[in-house]
């Protein structure tokens, strides 16, 4: 618990550190054209959008989710609003 309140405080290079060296990427996924990155530090979900979609290049977007469901009920909107953009 204090982990994930002390996480986001922390500054978002101090973040980006601590994901490289102690998180586990869990994949990418294209979004609007923009690759996504998602990692699990502990009990976190971090989500990431690095500069020109290379992961050693600096962060253009972080996104914490305390919870693996509250990191799928984001994703299944994003995927919700995204299929209805299409069709």
């Amino acid at each position: 618990m204090w982990f994930k309140l002390t996480f986001r405080k922390w500054p978002q290079e101090r973040q980006l550190e601590h994901v490289r060296a102690k998180g586990v990427s869990l994949g990418s996924r294209l979004k609007e054209g923009r690759s996504v990155f998602v990692y699990m530090v502990r009990n976190l979900f971090v989500q990431i959008v690095f500069k020109n979609d290379q992961e050693w290049k600096e962060v253009e977007n972080l996104t914490v989710f305390n919870s693996l469901e509250k990191l799928n009920s984001y994703l299944e909107e994003d995927f919700r609003l995204a299929f209805n953009t299409v069709h």
